[in-house]
């Protein structure tokens, strides 16, 4: 990270050292960020599953995969894991019969996240979970506690949308999975101080509810949209950035992501 990083990257780190905490250093909570469940794709299966096995209804995971659009908030999934906590053994054994694997709840430690990121980073975004999926290989968030309030989740929600935000993973992340794609894992995630108390709840829930319901654009062509632009104020601002320290945040970041994909290019 030192090696790729300019004297103006490393400044904005000192910034968020001193504005800032660490999810793990919120005191009276219990925060962790960790990965998705990694499971293989016999575990997945679709709706139309309900034709097969109709007792299934009421008896799915939402379960986010690559084939899921990019969104600022999971409303839906394409794809669930079955929960066998909610079998009966004679339905355990029709649905293992057709090859198909079921989830055992009690078989993680593993909570379902109050956040999303992509790991294979091909576009930037923080997906607010809101119908508790677990995801496939994500960056996830987890709310051991169960005591976050929606107002905290919205000020981790907002920075990790930032252009600061996703200079940082551009940074610390892996440009090893070709194709343009960023590899961003969680331990990177797990050393930045990302909790800012913005104390704007009403301007963040307002530009929440415009971007939950749309999906993400590509990332130089969403820090470009209204919505981008606002969160960077309110993130600038809490940092006391000046006009030519933001300019440049920003640049680097497009910097970073053309570099990337024009390296995959050629």
């Amino acid at each position: 990270m030192l090696l790729s990083s300019t004297d103006a990257v490393l400044n904005i780190i000192s910034l968020l050292e001193r504005k800032g905490k660490r999810l793990c250093d919120l005191t009276g909570y219990d925060i962790d960020i960790g990965q998705g469940l990694n499971l293989s794709k016999t575990f997945i299966v679709k709706s139309d599953v309900f034709g097969k096995f109709p007792f299934l209804k009421n008896k799915l995971i939402p379960f986010m995969t690559s084939d899921d659009t990019a969104q600022f908030a999971i409303t839906g999934t394409v794809g669930f894991i079955i929960d066998k906590s909610k079998l009966e053994d004679k339905q355990i054994r029709k649905i293992n019969d057709a090859g198909i694997s079921i989830f055992d709840p009690n078989s993680t430690s593993k909570l379902r996240p109050i956040l999303i990121l992509p790991r294979g980073v091909s576009r930037h975004f923080c997906a607010l979970n809101l119908i508790s999926a677990y995801s496939a290989s994500a960056v996830d968030i987890y709310d051991k506690s169960k005591t976050l309030s929606e107002d905290m989740k919205l000020n981790i929600w907002v920075f990790l949308n930032s252009s600061i935000a996703w200079l940082l993973r551009e940074i610390t992340g892996r440009k090893s999975l070709g194709g343009g794609l960023l590899k961003a894992e969680a331990s990177d995630l797990r050393e930045m101080p990302i909790y800012f108390d913005f104390n704007q709840p009403a301007k963040v829930s307002k530009i929440y509810d415009n971007l939950r319901k749309r999906a993400v654009l590509p990332t130089i062509e969403e820090i470009k949209t209204q919505e981008h632009k606002e969160i960077d104020k309110i993130v600038f601002n809490y940092l006391n950035m000046s006009n030519a320290q933001q300019n440049e945040a920003v640049e680097l970041l497009i910097k970073h992501i053309s570099a990337r994909t024009t390296k995959a290019r050629t």
